[in-house]
């Protein structure tokens, strides 16, 4: 051995001396350690000597002694002056407030999400500068802006953090530590054991238990310590802002002396006559005017400022169901609006990759490959999309079952533990895999997006199979890039790989990009109609992840290749795993039934013969690119060895334009058409003449009117009748259609003429008979949408990019006389925020799929 290499096993042998021993070394307990690589890095190592357990158990017991003492006096103060706080702090300016605040506490930080703007200020700085922020990283929303802007927000912390035990916001506060953890913020000491936060040993200090740590009633003591410390500073400053907002109301005592003399039961506010008015400041809702542009990102989740979230299957559940719908309702007009699959392909064709300045790779594809490349992401690509969101929410549903089951056992049984933690893990597969997808097309439109480009450098481009291409990029002086665009870095975070210190959680980055852009409105107009779908989609992903993390946070996820499930996802993914076959999109051959793009294009003007056989021409050439996709989807999945019984399901998601309701509304409006010729014909009083060189077209008309009489006479016993359709391809059989017997629809809703809302329902629900095919002369403001979709029932909720989920209880054609819960989710428009015709016909379309209205539900009174 060499004096050089003695040296280095010296000094090898002298770390590994000081290193920290790890209790676990699980996915979740090194969330809760510094991992042995993490302790060789100056930023993450501990620091100074581990500590005893004796200073660890007095440390943690300090803290919550200090906790429960600061919120006992807090509720005595709240319980007879309440309502005093309240008037003495809201009836103060924001500026005033601010400076209040300044007074009271004057290392405050000044601005919003102090993690992510201390990141990018302190490039280059010194170790001990960036940990002099530490109760920023503590606590990111406990700043002088936050606080001042907006005079609710301190009253509903003071009253959450008062009314709600400090162990219910112990999953909160750890993960607000999380980004500064990452960062190496604290400076931690190694301390060996845990800390219990159950409600009766709560800063209890104890042997480190695996049983406890990984159950989440005890957290490892480095961890533990954290959290303590930064409830407790919390709680302390809101007793030093209670204290200066009543400090002139006692004259010889100060209010802490004066409220020490009560001795009470802890009883609610609203029990209290000095909280009148701060109970209902606390149960006002808060809302946005909805005229101002909307730049929710879906990132404001378990507030602060709102009660302790609690693990809840139901909202996963809602989230996936109103993803799930969204994208089904696209997949279903895809495939029978002719114009819309025209336009989607019209805006794909136009921001193809090989626009891109400089990627000379793109450059050298063939138009035909562009053209399979854009026909599949319109048909196999939105399929897979929508299949991908129906599995998260088979999976979200197979947990609440496993859950539910687990929750009331008694005793945690070993066995029953280890299912339920093996669904969870499940799903959180499924939720990186869609997290995976999803950050892989931000980064493809972010790319080729004009608007970032220039921020921007493409270094390459790949070949993904199916999937087309994806470019390589980097950024344009990264160290200068946030000042630059706040935007485009904040974008640019989300389609970084996670694993990076300073890349941070993409729930953190929403929440920053959506306060940038709302002090900043021009710049979402950056954000282009596919960036914003995307943008919408991973809020979505974020927000389960994140729910889910709150009640198991770093469980230990395996690959799909070992999970032993019948469900289809997990034998799909076996399946196609395991498979070497690659399928690229010219195997399907697409691009020839796609383009040209004027085969989609509806027939605009009078609806006569001839606008018929162009809008018969439409579909057809709809449902044979349909048709094609299908078959090549089919010998896709057998060549990956999927079993037909988990292919069939997701064939019958592309048979939609084949669906007897579709050809139904085909046929009806084909005879509503025709019949409204010849009236019009008869009340002109053609000439005989005319008449008679047109006799084939009104015998035509006759014999299929005859036909439907005839049909009509033909009920079985389950009242169903069928008749002929169209058919959309030369050759094919005649199918046959089931509906149900005719009957007046009933009058769900009446509404004024001349009205806003009468307006909307003509062109959201228009007449099969209506003369002119809708254009886009006729525009909605967005928030007149809101208001008239609220006389129907519905509440706008904000989520994720444009998306807003409209909610409450409707009336049903099928229960007419009570009104029933629903939902559906809209996307604003972008950039321009008005709907035209042709987008109020499209929302019309989705009501009646999703809800059974038509036109004649709704009554018009003078």
């Amino acid at each position: 051995m060499t004096k050089h290499e003695g040296a280095l096993a010296a000094l090898q042998a002298m770390r590994e001396i000081l290193r920290f021993s790890l209790p676990c070394d699980c996915d979740y307990c090194l969330q809760q350690y510094r991992s042995y690589d993490d302790q060789d890095v100056i930023f993450f190592a501990y620091c100074g000597e581990t500590l005893e357990d004796a200073d660890v158990a007095r440390a943690a017991g300090s803290h919550a002694r200090s906790i429960s003492q600061h919120r006992d006096l807090l509720y005595r103060l709240i319980f007879f002056h309440g309502d005093a706080v309240a008037r003495r702090w809201r009836k103060r300016t924001p500026q005033k407030r601010r400076e209040f605040l300044k007074q009271v506490q004057p290392d405050l930080y000044p601005r919003k999400d102090p993690q992510l703007d201390l990141a990018t200020l302190m490039i280059g700085k010194r170790l001990s500068e960036v940990r002099s922020y530490r109760k920023a990283y503590l606590l990111p929303y406990l700043n002088l802006e936050e606080l001042s802007e907006d005079s609710s927000k301190l009253i509903r912390l003071l009253h959450h953090r008062i009314i709600s035990h400090p162990k219910d916001w112990v999953s909160f506060d750890n993960a607000q530590i999380q980004p500064g953890w990452n960062q190496g913020c604290f400076a931690e000491q190694a301390a060996k054991g845990c800390v219990m936060m159950t409600d009766c040993e709560y800063g209890f200090w104890k042997p480190f238990s695996r049983h406890d740590v990984h159950g989440g009633s005890a957290y490892a003591a480095p961890r533990a310590l954290l959290i303590l410390e930064g409830q407790e500073f919390l709680l302390g400053f809101l007793v030093k802002v209670t204290n200066a907002l009543l400090a002139d109301l006692f004259s010889m005592e100060s209010p802490t002396d004066h409220i020490r003399t009560a001795t009470m039961a802890f009883r609610g506010f609203d029990e209290s006559e000095h909280c009148r008015n701060w109970c209902q400041l606390v149960n006002v809702e808060q809302t946005r005017d909805v005229a101002q542009p909307w730049v929710s990102l879906g990132a404001r989740l378990n507030s602060p400022f709102t009660n302790p979230s609690k693990f809840d299957m139901d909202i996963i559940i809602e989230i996936a169901e109103s993803q799930t719908s969204e994208i089904q309702d696209d997949l279903w007009l895809l495939q029978t609006e002719p114009d819309f699959f025209h336009d989607r392909a019209k805006y794909h064709e136009a921001s193809w990759s090989d626009k891109e300045i400089g990627h000379t790779r793109l450059r050298s594809i063939s138009t035909t490959e562009i053209h399979n490349n854009i026909a599949y992401f319109l048909t196999i690509g939105v399929l897979e999309k929508a299949r991908d969101w129906q599995w998260l929410l088979e999976e979200c549903r197979a947990v609440k079952q496993i859950h539910e089951i687990h929750e009331t056992q008694p005793v945690v049984d070993s066995q029953l533990q280890e299912c339920y933690e093996r669904s969870l893990s499940c799903l959180r597969v499924l939720l990186n895999r869609a997290w995976q997808i999803y950050q892989t097309k931000l980064t493809r439109a972010l790319v080729r997006s004009e608007a970032f480009r220039s921020a921007f450098t493409t270094v390459d481009a790949v070949h993904t199979g199916p999937r087309g291409w994806l470019s390589r990029h980097k950024v344009q002086d990264e160290n200068t890039f946030h000042e630059r665009d706040r935007v485009g870095w904040c974008l640019n975070m989300l389609t970084k790989e996670p694993g990076d210190p300073f890349t941070f959680a993409p729930i953190l980055v929403l929440q920053y990009l959506e306060h940038y852009l709302f002090a900043n409105p021009s710049q979402l107009g950056r954000l282009d109609q596919e960036m914003q779908e995307y943008i919408s989609n991973i809020a979505a992903i974020e927000r389960m992840s994140y729910l889910l993390d709150l009640h198991r946070p770093y469980f230990k996820t395996p690959s799909w290749l070992v999970i032993k499930d019948d469900r289809q996802v997990w034998q799909f993914l076996s399946k196609k795993g395991m498979s070497t076959k690659v399928t690229l999109t010219s195997d399907y051959a697409l691009g020839s039934r796609c383009f040209p793009l004027g085969k989609f294009c509806m027939p605009t003007g009078t609806k006569d013969k001839e606008w018929l056989a162009k809008s018969e021409n439409a579909h057809k050439a709809l449902a044979n690119l349909w048709r094609t996709a299908r078959t090549g989807y089919q010998r896709m999945l057998d060549g990956y060895g999927v079993a037909q019984a988990y292919i069939d399901p997701q064939l019958d998601q592309m048979r939609q334009c084949e669906s007897p309701e579709y050809l139904l509304r085909l046929q009806e409006q084909r005879v509503a058409i025709l019949s409204g010729l010849k009236a019009s014909m008869e009340r002109k009083h053609v000439a005989d003449s005319y008449i008679q060189q047109d006799a084939e077209f009104l015998k035509s008309v006759h014999m299929e009117k005859v036909n439907i009489k005839k049909e009509i006479e033909i009920v079985t016993k389950s009242k169903t009748k069928s008749r002929p359709t169209l058919r959309l391809e030369d050759g094919a059989a005649p199918q046959t259609i089931e509906c149900k017997d005719s009957e007046p629809p009933p009058v769900l809703y009446i509404l004024k003429q001349r009205s806003t809302a009468y307006k909307a329902i003509c062109k959201m629900l228009p007449q099969h008979m209506d003369h002119e095919q809708p254009t886009g002369e006729f525009r909605l403001a967005w928030h007149d949408f809101i208001t008239v979709m609220a006389k129907f029932g519905f509440k706008a909720e904000y989520y994720g990019g444009s998306a807003f989920t409209f909610r409450g209880e409707i009336f049903l054609p099928e229960a007419p006389d009570c009104r029933q819960k629903r939902s559906i989710t809209i996307h604003r428009p972008h950039p321009d925020d008005s709907l035209s015709s042709i987008m109020l016909h499209k929302i019309g379309r989705r009501l009646t799929r999703r809800f059974g209205w038509e036109r004649a539900n709704f009554q018009f009174t003078k």
